[in-house]
């Protein structure tokens, strides 16, 4: 037991390290794209598009019948596609993320289910001030699509 110990101290003193060098501040997270492997990116594309109006922007290898990785993308939110039998490091399915959504979650979700996606969580509030629902994908990737809730001014 004290064996597995050491890798998390280490780390706390690592980042403990990073902190007091001053590079914390220097650095900014901007963006996160989840990576969902699936059987078949073009079948994936098909689906993603019609259940939330993603946008395939890139599709690879370009003139290949089958392609075996594709981004989408759906305002300034992007996903990434990866044929499950390309996916390095034993990347499978399932694969959960989270997606937040400024309004519409439950007309997102309506539009879901009635184009039959394997509701996981109907939409719910919840206690840390917010909505949300999840389906799976046809290969059972997570999308947990959340809004804040917005409490009346008062």
């Amino acid at each position: 037991m004290t064996g597995r110990l050491w890798p998390v101290i280490i780390n706390a003193l690592s980042w403990e390290n990073h902190k007091l060098a001053g590079r914390e501040a220097a650095m900014e997270w901007t963006r996160v794209a989840p990576v969902y492997p699936v059987a078949d990116i073009s079948k994936a594309i098909e689906w993603y598009s019609q259940v939330f109006g993603f946008e395939a922007r890139i599709v690879n290898p370009l003139g290949e019948p089958v392609s075996t990785y594709a981004v989408l993308y759906r305002d300034e939110v992007r996903l990434h596609l990866l044929r499950r039998d390309e996916a390095p490091h034993g990347l499978s399915a399932p694969v959960q993320a989270q997606f937040w959504i400024d309004s519409g979650l439950d007309d997102v979700f309506t539009r879901a289910e009635s184009l039959g996606a394997n509701v996981l969580q109907r939409p719910d509030a919840r206690p840390w001030g917010h909505r949300d629902f999840m389906v799976a994908d046809p290969d059972g990737n997570v999308v947990w699509v959340t809004t804040p809730i917005v409490s009346p001014a008062g």
